[in-house]
């Protein structure tokens, strides 16, 4: 019994640490991403009135 118990100990702790680190790492990426789309965004600003310039 005790070795059960044990044993389920384990595999939640294991499973929860998972979770965790699975978690930390969305958010980590999210972060990331959102950082990297507010450059794009910030150098597109600067780009645009260069790339869609119309001649008549």
């Amino acid at each position: 019994m005790i070795r059960q118990l044990t044993l389920a100990m384990g595999v939640f702790t294991a499973t929860g640490a998972v979770f965790v680190v699975f978690v930390a790492h969305l958010c980590v990426r999210r972060a990331l991403e959102r950082r990297r789309l507010a450059h794009w965004e910030r150098d597109w600003a600067q780009t645009e009135p260069e790339w869609t310039r119309r001649t008549a």
